[in-house]
């Protein structure tokens, strides 16, 4: 299950239209990145707990009814609600994976950093502090004052 970022689904497949997230995006972008069609009918967890994540999703970034979001995947409104308030929360909890990848593509979604930014952001800021750490020891860095490192 590898995610694709937002530039590599081309915007007229998609129909994200002035920055609008569509159910069609989000449907596109979960069959992509777990490798199969959604919309299928088949009561497997690598299918249903996906389609939980879509529910989700649309809820969350669209302003489409329940009806409407069983209308597009094909099932009925109560399927959709059971998605979001039972199976949404099974494959969270017990499935840490899907929960990474709901809170990865929401902060993508968002425009917020993902965690992955995160962890590369903070090995960078580790590799400059391990370098101004040697050149200190190696006597080619004098401090007068500990405050010209941190706040100069």
């Amino acid at each position: 299950m590898e995610a694709a970022s937002l530039k590599d689904i081309r915007v007229k497949d998609v129909e994200v239209v002035q920055n609008e997230i569509t159910m069609k995006f989000l449907k596109r972008r979960i069959d992509k990145d777990f490798g199969y069609n959604i919309a299928k009918r088949c009561n497997k967890r690598t299918h249903t707990y996906p389609r939980a994540l879509f529910y989700r999703l649309v809820r969350d970034f669209t302003e489409h009814s329940l009806w409407e979001i069983a209308d597009f995947i094909g099932v009925t409104h109560a399927t959709v609600l059971n998605g979001i308030n039972v199976t949404f929360h099974d494959a969270t909890t017990y499935e840490r994976r899907y929960e990474k990848y709901y809170e990865n593509l929401k902060a993508e979604l968002e425009g917020l950093p993902t965690i992955e930014n995160r962890l590369h952001d903070a090995l960078v800021t580790i590799q400059e502090l391990e370098h101004v750490l040697d050149s200190y020891r190696k006597g080619e860095l004098k401090l007068n004052n500990w405050k010209e490192c941190c706040w100069s």
